[in-house]
């Protein structure tokens, strides 16, 4: 009794020192020059907290590191004589992850010996700077915080003004009233095919998006009048970015939300380049939970199925930059009637049994080159794939005998070049153009069987309908 009485006082202390105790993690990031991508060297980077201010400058490859920064949401503020005041609000800092950032400054276009700098940012303005109107940046940290997106950046983009979805249950985009169809989507500056699972071929949309919110960098958004670098679009354009993965530290992620099961992975290749990785995967939450014997009656046997990886590879090079990305995934649904039921079916009746799978693939390989400091040649190519396979048949009460009526199959391959120069002639000018080239390989296979689809829709079941007698002739007299 005496012991356990000693004790008590020792654990109570423990407790207390470790409910006190505050945890905090290591801000890191780059610091480079807007339009030429060179590392900026002297950069100030400060983080206001209520006791002081935490900071660090950019080293020569514009590299900084900032520790022991407390947990929460913090402002980050980067200064630099003849450049642009860089601020960043509400960055958020998990005890289990370290922050890194990617800092791009603007030069100022106006210097003085002396000056008094209020700043105010401009969520408005874009990344890019051949864009003048209808644009937006869509920042990765004010991302995670919109209403009802479901980490999707499609459903995010829908809080723009201008821009509404088409429904609840699909990310399609319309602006200004076009349609969804118009929008082109872009990664790291390569044309994709639809980002979504359940996605027709063509189509700009889905109910569940391949993009992970969680590896996208700043991007931006346009809803008309968008550069000329940008074709094949007429309603807009969402030119999304990869972030790098930490070149310092490996990192593992894991969560369960609507989205699926996520696991991620990302870290240094070569800590002495700074060559780094990131990897992130899904699965389908609901084949997760049939898979192990758990049912959901809203869904009966018609259980979405779909997995996707994202990735990226980063590798510093003396005079440029290598990087590799890709985009895989693939889903699948087979919807058919319960015919169990003898009180909800008739002699005769038919149902609908539909079978889909949709797939896509896509790989992009991006050599930039800097030629001094104010020209950089940017290479890319890339692959892509996507299919999509339907197959429709009727079922007929009661012996479910099937009926194949429609098969369809449809598949797209692309091979694409781009070769585009950036050149900065001087602080007010800017100057860019490209060429580039694309291979396509389309095919469209649709059958029909006997007299196409079946009857009319009736009372959530397909009524099927004898054919009517013509009507008697009379006899002439």
């Amino acid at each position: 009794m005496n012991l356990k009485l000693s004790l008590l006082p020792a654990l109570l202390i423990l407790a207390t020192l470790s409910l006190s105790a505050q945890h905090s993690q290591t801000i890191r990031g780059t610091v480079v020059e807007k339009n030429t991508l060179q590392p900026l060297p002297g950069a100030n980077v400060a983080i206001r907290l209520n006791g002081g201010v935490l900071g660090a400058l950019s080293d020569t490859g514009g590299h900084f590191s900032i520790a022991n920064v407390p947990v929460g949401r913090h402002q980050l503020t980067v200064t630099m004589m003849g450049y642009v005041p860089y601020v960043a609000g509400n960055i958020l800092v998990n005890s289990g992850k370290e922050n890194f950032l990617e800092i791009a400054l603007e030069e100022s276009l106006v210097k003085l010996d002396e000056v008094v700098v209020t700043v105010k940012v401009d969520k408005n303005l874009p990344l890019n700077r051949m864009a003048s109107v209808s644009a937006r940046m869509l920042s990765s940290e004010e991302a995670n915080r919109y209403a009802g997106s479901w980490s999707d950046p499609a459903r995010m983009a829908a809080n723009f003004a201008g821009v509404m979805a088409s429904e609840d249950t699909r990310n399609d985009i319309i602006i200004r009233g076009n349609s969804p169809m118009g929008l082109l989507w872009k990664l790291d500056g390569f044309d994709i095919p639809n980002p979504n699972h359940f996605g027709a071929m063509g189509g700009t949309g889905g109910p569940i998006g391949m993009l992970n919110n969680n590896q996208l960098a700043n991007s931006d958004f346009y809803t008309g009048a968008f550069p000329a670098e940008f074709g094949n679009a007429l309603s807009g354009v969402f030119d999304l970015r990869l972030r790098n993965g930490n070149n310092q530290k490996h990192e593992f992620l894991s969560s369960v939300s609507f989205n699926g099961f996520e696991l991620g992975a990302e870290g240094p290749l070569s800590k002495a380049t700074g060559a780094s990785y990131m990897v992130n995967g899904r699965y389908s939450f609901l084949q997760a939970l049939y898979a192990i014997g758990f049912k959901m009656a809203a869904t009966g046997e018609a259980i979405p199925e779909y997995q996707d990886v994202t990735a990226k590879v980063n590798i510093p090079l003396k005079r440029g930059n290598l990087s590799f990305i890709t985009m895989l995934g693939g889903s699948h649904i087979h919807m058919a009637p319960d015919m169990s039921d003898d009180s909800k079916w008739q002699e005769g009746d038919k149902g609908d049994d539909t079978d889909e799978a949709n797939r896509q693939y896509f790989a992009g390989l991006t050599y930039t080159l800097r030629i001094g400091q104010q020209t950089r040649i940017e290479n890319r190519l890339s692959w892509q794939y996507c299919s999509v396979d339907i197959r429709l048949k009727m079922l007929s009460y009661p012996d479910a005998a099937e009926s194949e009526y429609y098969n369809g199959k449809t598949s797209e391959g692309r091979i694409a070049y781009a070769s585009s120069v950036h050149h900065r002639l001087n602080s007010r000018n800017f100057l860019t153009g490209g060429v580039g080239i694309d291979a396509l390989n389309t095919n469209l296979n649709e059958v029909f069987y006997g007299n196409g689809f079946p009857e009319p829709f009736q009372d959530g079941v397909y009524r099927s309908t004898p054919a009517k007698s013509p009507p008697a002739m009379a006899t002439p007299l």
